[in-house]
């Protein structure tokens, strides 16, 4: 009996270790499910219709779609192979984990999908490459949002935003470069101009969803109720204070500035206790676009 127990035990440690808590692993599977098909949608439905490229290697696979007719989702999983071994060297093993199996998820995905009419055949290239490049954009977001992505090179996109601190939308566009060059040079330089919308607008659209552009928001608090607002925010709405010291260039007068990062819906309230405290307060509200620390979660990557 003893022994059932421990081993078990061992069982979930490992699976842990490589796949997270349970909350976790519903988080990430879901978020792979979901984004990986919104992402199928975005090549499989808008970009091959008009020959243009999403990036990465999904766009190393439709150009070996177009070129020579050889299934993406197979040109995929193959690619994915040494990327993968890579992330396990300079990434966390459960961001690399699940960046094999949404590999997986995305190459079953696009098979599927070549067998499926398209039901949103459009004329304009323009429109394509924008509606496209906003759909992959939405489902490459979500992935990274919650810790996973395609695989392929959102792998050395993630390397490069844990060594050098770059935006994983500017690395993906910065390595894109050389497929659209290429795309331009066989396709002709409408199709790499059209490729290069598609990809702008999607990784514009995965940096503010991956880094929670206006979910959270950054709080200056100019009052001479501090000590009271503050002991507020703390009570009734759950958050940290910081007290700044200031000194204000006309009166020459010192005074604590207090200072709060809030979700967006906790605004309305945060606005309400100050004005019940102090209405002259001076408040000062902008986007937080990356938060860190003690009571906010950040993928691990």
């Amino acid at each position: 009996m003893n022994n059932t127990i421990s081993e078990n035990s061992f069982n979930l440690s490992k699976i842990s270790k490589y796949f997270g808590n349970k909350h976790d692993i519903k988080l990430k599977i879901g978020s792979i499910l979901i984004g990986d098909l919104i992402c199928s949608f975005a090549m499989s439905f808008f970009f091959q219709q008009k020959e243009l490229l999403s990036g990465g290697i999904g766009g190393v696979g439709l150009l070996l779609k177009f070129l020579f007719d050889i299934p993406t989702g197979v040109t995929i999983l193959i690619l994915n192979i040494p990327l993968v071994f890579l992330g396990y060297i300079f990434l966390s093993k459960i961001f690399t984990t699940y960046a094999m199996i949404s590999a997986f998820v995305m190459s079953f995905y696009l098979v599927i999908l070549d067998y499926i009419k398209n039901p949103f055949i459009l004329e304009d290239p323009f429109l394509v490459a924008v509606v496209g490049g906003a759909v992959n954009g939405i489902g490459m977001g979500i992935l990274f949002r919650h810790g996973t992505c395609q695989g392929g090179l959102d792998i050395l996109a993630a390397i490069f935003k844990n060594k050098f601190n770059i935006n994983i939308g500017n690395g993906l566009l910065a390595m894109n470069m050389v497929i659209v060059l290429f795309a331009a040079y066989i396709f002709g330089l409408d199709k790499g101009l059209y490729t290069i919308i598609a990809m702008v607008v999607g990784y514009n659209l995965l940096d503010k969803i991956q880094m929670g552009l206006g979910e959270k928001k950054q709080v200056f608090i100019i009052s001479k109720e501090s000590d009271k607002i503050s002991k507020a925010i703390i009570k009734r709405i759950h958050r940290g204070v910081t007290f700044f010291n200031g000194e204000g260039a006309y009166t020459e007068r010192h005074q604590k500035v207090i200072y709060t990062v809030v979700s967006t819906r906790q605004i309305a309230l945060l606005k309400k206790i100050t004005a019940e405290i102090d209405p002259s307060a001076f408040m000062s509200i902008s986007d937080a676009y990356e938060v860190k620390g003690k009571g906010f979660i950040t993928a691990e990557i």
